[in-house]
Formats: C-alpha cells, sequence, structure tokens
C-alpha cells in the first residue's frame, strides 16, 4: 500500500528545505551555502512518487553560487518550463551571466529575493539587468560586504538600474538590510540605495543583522515609509534594545529573539513537597552496613564527575559538599579522589599528607594530572590565593614548598597509587602553563607502584646529582624500571637523563603503540624495547637526538612525526634517512614548531638509493594556519612542490595533509586558488589534498571546462 502524497512530503520537507534563517543570512563573512554538500535531488530519483512529491520542494528554494548552476537551472526551466512556479525563494549572490535573465523569466512567482551586491570585474550582470523587472517579490534582502568594492564595469551596470527597478515592485513591503560599515564604498551604495525607497513608500517591515545604530540609519533613510515592525535577526537582549534605541515609539516596533541564559544554579527542591509519613524514616536502614555503603558509593559516583583542567571559580565546592551532607555520604570519599588535578605547588605536599595519612585513597587514584600556571618547578606557591578551594582542608605550609620538599611529596604519591592508569605531568595549554617535573627515583617508585596498571605517562624527569649517582651504582636499572611497564600503551617523554651504557640489557615494554619523546640523550633509545610501538613523535628540533639505527632495525615504524627542518638534516646523509630506516613508514608527518617557522617551499621528500617509498600513504604538513597569508609567493611554492612530487616513487600514496589551507568558498576565489589548482591536479592521481581538518575539495559544476564554480 502506497503512502499518501502529503506523509511523503511530510517525511521529505526537512532533508529538502532550506530554513529561512540560512536564505536569508546576509551578516556571516562565509555564505551558508559555502560548504560543500551532496545533492539532494537524489531523493526525488527513488521513485516516481517520491518525484512527484519531492520536486516542488526541491525548486522551493534555489541558491545560486555560481555562474556554472545558473546555466544549468536554466536549462532545466527551458526544458520543463512547470518548475519555474515551484520557485518561491531565490538567493542569488552574485552576477552570473545571461542565464539568470532565463532563470528570473521563468520563474514568475518569486516571493522572497535575496540579492548579492559583490559584483567583481569578472562578473557579468547583463542577465541581472534585464531579469530582475520580470519579477515582483514581497521580500528583498540585499548583502553587500565587501568594504574594499572597486567600481567596475559590471557593478555599475546593476547599481544604475537597481532602483528603478525595485521601485517598481508594487508587492515590495520587506526590506532586509546588511550590517552597515560606514565610511565605505559600500555604505554609500546601500544608502543611495535604500533611500530610493522612500519615493514609493511601500516598506512596512524592515531586517538587520545586529542591535546597533543601523536601526537609526535604516529608519533616517526610510523616514517616509509605513514602518510597522524592526526584526532583528540575530538574538539580543532586552537590555541591549533599550542601551540602542532610546525612542519608546521605535523600540515597541522592535522583534527579536533573546539570547538564552545560561542556568546560574541548580534548583533547590520545592518547599511544597507533601511531608513524608514517617519523619523519621531512614533510608536503607534496615540494609547491612556493607549493602548501604555500596548502594549510595554507586549513587553518589554520578554526583562527582572527572574533575576539569580549568578551576572553575563558581564550583569551587565540587564534591566536598556531599561529603559533609551526613555520615553515609562519606562514602563518596573514594569517588573525590578518582581524578585528581594539581593545580598549584603546596597541592602536591596536601595530597602526599592525604595519602601518608589516609593509604587507602590512593588506591582510589585513576587519573593524576598538572594544570600550574606561572610557576616553575620549585617556585614559590601562590597559596594566598584561591584559600577557599577543595584542597584547603588541611593548612598550607608556612614557607613556599621548595625543591626537595616537592620532590619528596612527588615520590611519595607516586609510591601510593598502586591502580593508577594514566598520569599527565606535561600539559602546557597556555605559554604561562608550566610542566611538573619529577626526579628519576619518584619514576621508579612509580613503575614499580603501578607498573601493570598504566596505560598513559606523561612525564617530564628532571637530572638530579642523586639519580646519576644511582644509576652509575646499578641500584635502579633502566631495563628493570621500563621492565615493570607492561600496560603503557603511550609514553610522552621529556628528559636529558643518561643512562648507562649497557648494550646486553633493555627493557620490555609490550604494549607500548605510541612514543612521543620531546626531549631525551642519545642512551634513551637503547634502555627498551617495544614490539608493538608504530608512532614515533619527536617534537624538538633544539633537544633533538634522533634515534640510532639499531633502534629502528628492531622497530616497526609506520607513522613519524619529525621537526621538519630535523628531517632536512637526515635526509642529508643515506644512513640516517628517515625513509631508508623507516621502510615500513605508511605516514610522514612533518612539523613547524615556534622556534622553526615554514619558509619557503615545503622539504624535498628524501627517498634514498632505492628511489621508491612503497608503504608512504599520507603526508601531513603541520605548518600552522597563518603561514599562507602571508605572502602569496608560498602558496605558490607550495602548490608547486606538492604538484611536482614523484608519486610514481610513491605508488600508496593517498593523501597530502596540509594545514595551513584554507578552501575558497565563492566562484570569484575558486578560480583564483592555487589550492583547487592543486587538489584537482592530485586527483588524477588518486591523492587527496586535503586541509588540516581532513577536508579535501570537491570540484564544482564548471562552465566550458574553464571556470569552476
Amino acid at each position: 500500500m502506497a503512502l499518501p502524497d502529503e506523509l511523503i512530503s511530510l517525511i521529505l520537507e526537512p532533508a529538502l528545505t532550506i530554513s529561512d534563517h540560512s536564505f536569508a543570512d546576509n551578516w556571516s563573512n562565509t555564505s551558508p551555502f559555502a560548504e560543500y554538500s551532496e545533492s539532494t535531488s537524489a531523493y526525488l530519483l527513488v521513485c516516481k512518487s517520491w518525484l512527484r512529491v519531492a520536486t516542488p520542494l526541491l525548486y522551493g528554494v534555489v541558491v545560486l553560487r555560481s555562474a556554472a548552476q545558473t546555466k544549468a537551472l536554466a536549462r532545466a526551466l527551458k526544458g520543463n518550463p512547470d518548475l519555474g512556479s515551484f520557485v518561491k525563494k531565490l538567493r542569488i549572490e552574485g552576477g552570473y551571466g545571461l542565464a539568470m535573465h532565463t532563470v528570473l523569466q521563468l520563474s514568475p512567482k518569486i516571493t522572497d529575493l535575496y540579492l548579492s551586491l559583490d559584483i567583481y570585474a569578472s562578473d557579468k550582470t547583463e542577465g541581472l539587468c534585464k531579469g530582475l523587472p520580470l519579477v515582483n517579490p514581497r521580500r528583498l534582502i540585499l548583502q553587500h560586504s565587501r568594504d574594499k568594492q572597486q567600481t567596475n564595469k559590471q557593478f555599475d551596470m546593476l547599481f544604475k538600474v537597481l532602483p528603478k527597478i525595485i521601485r517598481k515592485w508594487s508587492n515590495l513591503t520587506t526590506l532586509g538590510i546588511p550590517v552597515l560599515w560606514e565610511f565605505t564604498m559600500a555604505f554609500t551604495n546601500l544608502r543611495t540605495l535604500v533611500k530610493s525607497l522612500n519615493r514609493v513608500q511601500r516598506i512596512e517591515k524592515i531586517a538587520l543583522p545586529y542591535c546597533n545604530r543601523d536601526i537609526r540609519c535604516a529608519v533616517q533613510w526610510l523616514h517616509d515609509c509605513p514602518i510597522r515592525e524592526i526584526r532583528i535577526l540575530t538574538p539580543t537582549s532586552s537590555a541591549r534594545v533599550e542601551e540602542t534605541i532610546h525612542d519608546a515609539e521605535l523600540r515597541a516596533l522592535v522583534k527579536y529573539s533573546t539570547i538564552p541564559e545560561a542556568p546560574t544554579s541548580v534548583e533547590g527542591p520545592s518547599t511544597e513537597i507533601i511531608p513524608s509519613l514517617n519523619p523519621f524514616f531512614v533510608p536503607l536502614a534496615n540494609e547491612a552496613l556493607q549493602t548501604r555503603d555500596q548502594v549510595w558509593s554507586r549513587v553518589l559516583s554520578f554526583a562527582m564527575p572527572p574533575a576539569e583542567l580549568v578551576n572553575r571559580q563558581e564550583n569551587k565546592a565540587g564534591g566536598v559538599s556531599l561529603l559533609l551532607v551526613c555520615r553515609d555520604f562519606y562514602v563518596s570519599l573514594a569517588h573525590l579522589y578518582k581524578d585528581v588535578v594539581i593545580r598549584r605547588l603546596d597541592h602536591v605536599l596536601k595530597l602526599a599528607q592525604v595519602l601518608e595519612a589516609h593509604p587507602a585513597l590512593g588506591a582510589e587514584i585513576r587519573f593524576l594530572r598538572s594544570d600550574l600556571y606561572h610557576l616553575s618547578y620549585g617556585g614559590p606557591s601562590d597559596s594566598d590565593s584561591d584559600s577557599d578551594s577543595d584542597s584547603d582542608i588541611l593548612l598550607p605550609p608556612s614557607a613556599p614548598p621548595s625543591t626537595s620538599d616537592i620532590a619528596s611529596a612527588l615520590q611519595t604519591i607516586l609510591s601510593r597509587v598502586p591502580n593508577i592508569t594514566e598520569i599527565d605531568f606535561l600539559i602546557e595549554r597556555y605559554s604561562w602553563s608550566s610542566n611538573l617535573r619529577i626526579t628519576w627515583d619518584a619514576f621508579v617508585a612509580l613503575a614499580s607502584c603501578a607498573g601493570s596498571s598504566l596505560r598513559w605517562i606523561s612525564v617530564s624527569i628532571r637530572v638530579d646529582a642523586a639519580d646519576m649517582e644511582h644509576l652509575a651504582l646499578g641500584r635502579s636499572s633502566p631495563a628493570d624500571v621500563f621492565g615493570k611497564l607492561t600496560a603503557v600503551s603511550k609514553l610522552h617523554w621529556k628528559s636529558s637523563v643518561e643512562f648507562p651504557a649497557d648494550a646486553e640489557l633493555a627493557g620490555r615494554l609490550p604494549s607500548l603503540e605510541e612514543l612521543d619523546v620531546e626531549e631525551a640523550h642519545k642512551s634513551f633509545w637503547t634502555v627498551f624495547e617495544a614490539p608493538q610501538l608504530r608512532r614515533l613523535t619527536i617534537r624538538s628540533a633544539y633537544k633533538f637526538t634522533f634515534p640510532s639505527r639499531a633502534f629502528f632495525q628492531t622497530h616497526v615504524i609506520t607513522d613519524l612525526c619529525i621537526p621538519a627542518d630535523a628531517y632536512e638534516r637526515l635526509g642529508k646523509h643515506e644512513r640516517r634517512n628517515v625513509l631508508v630506516l623507516c621502510p615500513d613508514l605508511a605516514a610522514l608527518r612533518l612539523t613547524w614548531t615556534s622556534l622553526s617557522f615554514a619558509m619557503g617551499p615545503p622539504p624535498a621528500l628524501q627517498l634514498g638509493a632505492s628511489s621508491v617509498a612503497e608503504n608512504l600513504e599520507v603526508l601531513d604538513y603541520q605548518c600552522g594556519t597563518v603561514f599562507f597569508r602571508s605572502e602569496k609567493k608560498n602558496t605558490t611554492e607550495w602548490t608547486k612542490a606538492l604538484t611536482n612530487l614523484p608519486l610514481e616513487s610513491i605508488p600508496k600514496l593517498t593523501e597530502i595533509r596540509v594545514e595551513g589551507i584554507k578552501w575558497p568558498s565563492t566562484q570569484h576565489e575558486i578560480a583564483r586558488s592555487e589550492w583547487v589548482r592543486a587538489s584537482e591536479a592530485l586527483a588524477k592521481s588518486n591523492v587527496a589534498l586535503v586541509d588540516g581538518s581532513g577536508k579535501k575539495w570537491r570540484s564544482r559544476l564548471k562552465t566550458n571546462g574553464r571556470k569552476p564554480s
């Protein structure tokens, strides 16, 4: 049994219709339709009933963003003139040639027209000039964002006839005005155009993007029109409206949606709750103490989410307040210590004191992270500030903690966390962040205590004279220490600790899959072996110690991330060539650090004597997001280098990722984009050029095989 057309229409409508908010968007820097998406016209091909029902929905709102799209629509309307009667809203984002005349001529029922005045010299506005007199919309939405609009023949041709045309639209009662930028040609053009509507005195509603002085400008320009409504298209507040519009009569005309306010606090229970028939009722009073504790512990675990790295001042009490409700709620203490974030140096001392006084709490810690600000290792404490936070139950030390105090406290902590799964002391989210550094003895204590439970380690180990003496005397064999880390899958290492030379001993890390090295002594590469290691990241080119040849012979690296200048230096020597040392490499990622900005073209691909990289699939250039915005020659050099890659020597290459790519969004930008041309050239060899987010360029409809759109 077939569904009635009405039901099919309701089913397909969400997929085929365009919201009026998006259609009328004349304030965004980039068109809401700039992103590539698969055509919804595919729904029409499912069956005849879907074709019949979906066709009016598909043509109800039409968005034209290129000359090629306009020509395609003109051909469709010529082939079936009935389609034009379905077009109710038309958004035109450029000139688009003579085909616009055909589109407007065959779309007699247009009620809403969006017209962009951002006209380039390469646009053709003759079709618009001929076609606009043939329609009579109720709403006109103008867009003119080019603050550096240069006069050109095509723009002048359109702007000369446009005031005369819109004055003849007898149905026009609503006008959408874009953001007004004073002292620009766009502002002058819009003022001339809008003021011309005073002659006919038809405009009753105006719409503007924001609640600002643009409202007063628009009302002054249309002073002879019977304005009944002023619509603000983006959310605002009543206070903002009162601040902007002082005239009460004018303010009464304003319609807007308010900005949703975030709840400031959780409302307490209503006081109207019916009192209990038994005021002395105690939940689970007849259950065994162990059962009661298990139930409350489970319930309260949902009220204690993981600690956030950003210390939110409004949530200082956190989970501590729950512990103070009653004796039964104290069982949630274990959940409070599941995820610990160290925000100040004195927190290290306090945590060590707690674990010494209550050893059982150490077994509850699963995540231990640092989030220090403005403080280096052993620096002064900021305990005077934020003194009412959770961790200030214990009194702070009378003097700032010393380096030795912190080192001793860290060793105490790391020797009492047998079930910890993640430790991250290398959080550097901002330039003022500071690492929390530990000693080698503390790392030894951590491996001995939690080696079988740790999954992720991120630590900075400082060079200490006592540690070096212990290493030299063989009191803590590096092989034994690393060998205890049986469950670690990711290790982030930063240390210049020198290990004793011992070629016969190497600790085995059976689960290690990813190694991230920020700083290391050359002896580091000899003290362990990791049969499952596949991804290797080397961050610094200035504290750079590349792994030995023996390291690569015993490890199959398939994903390598390395500073670009270090890669270039290594490529000069056959024995240290990355692609020679890593024949199974599938992904090569080159980085540019803050001390080594990308300059000129990317490093040449060093293939070595074999002249082939059989397994390389991904080239990833992490050169930053602003590099290509400075000089056009940078883009030219890079696109030339990428299109000239010896693809025949990289048979499996499928993706080239460049972090700084910004794909064009308009027909004019696409026609001039070197990235688009490079992408289309590489696509012929089945290689995708993608931006930092992994988005590749999708070819647009073209006109005569020349201009992309």
